[in-house]
């Protein structure tokens, strides 16, 4: 039942499994129980973290807000389960103000908004993306110069999303993967507490070949062949284990 009000700096510090550095913060606390940390900033992943925190006393929900720059995302993914593979690499540039209840299920209860930008990484072969490649035809598709993205996964130059939601739901209708071997794109909804998805997913895949298409005499000069040939798919079900249905 003391207010309290206080400031930290730290060389090194660690939160669970998240190591950190040049950490500094103020923090308060009042006797209603609301607190909040504010000028958070730190160094993790050869990246920076510049965030607030908030919590209400009454009914212990938590508002996260701030960005991220920089920061190595695949160390981020190994927090949750250092045993298994990270499903994407890269830098991650984020920027957020979410709320969640602290009292319940953390992620059922999430709402709020959050913008993500991936820079030069790679897709990594997880479950989706290897059912979505068994549905393309790769031989017609690959050349000497695009290493089997089956085996290698998908690299790219960037990995944006814009997510908006609320009680874990959250929708995206921009999601975008741009690079080398194919470009990916996706709309629909995602729910946090139980992993699954209800999305579209295009896939234009090696860049190659459309390029060549453009060349051709009837169909070249002016014509829009970046996008001349595409796949669709809607993705339903958990993440780990979804259904991949083919789009005419």
């Amino acid at each position: 039942p003391v207010p309290v009000v206080g400031h930290i700096e730290a060389n090194q510090a660690s939160l669970e499994r998240l190591a950190m550095s040049r950490v500094s913060c103020d923090f308060d606390r009042a006797v209603d129980g609301d607190w909040q940390v504010r000028n958070f900033a730190a160094t993790m992943y050869d990246g920076r973290a510049d965030l607030e925190f908030s919590g209400r006393g009454r009914d212990n929900w938590i508002n996260i807000k701030g960005s991220v720059n920089g920061v190595r995302i695949d160390p981020l993914f190994r927090l949750a389960d250092p045993a298994a593979p990270a499903p994407l690499s890269g830098r991650l540039k984020a920027k957020g103000d979410l709320w969640a209840d602290a009292d319940t299920d953390f992620f059922k209860t999430l709402a709020g908004t959050i913008s993500t930008d991936v820079s030069d990484g790679v897709l990594h072969k997880f479950e989706l993306l290897s059912r979505i490649l068994s549905f393309v035809n790769l031989k017609t598709w690959l050349s000497a110069k695009v290493p089997d993205p089956r085996v290698n996964g998908v690299p790219f130059q960037s990995l944006t999303a814009d997510f908006k939601g609320r009680d874990g739901d959250f929708y995206s209708d921009n999601l975008l993967l741009r690079g080398p071997v194919m470009n990916i794109s996706a709309l629909g909804h995602m729910r946090l507490g139980d992993g699954n998805v209800d999305m579209e997913v295009g896939m234009v895949p090696f860049k190659t070949v459309n390029w060549l298409v453009a060349k051709l005499p009837i169909i070249g000069g002016g014509f829009a062949a970046d996008h001349l040939l595409a796949a669709f798919f809607h993705v339903t079900g958990r993440l780990s284990n979804p259904r991949v249905v083919p789009k005419p």
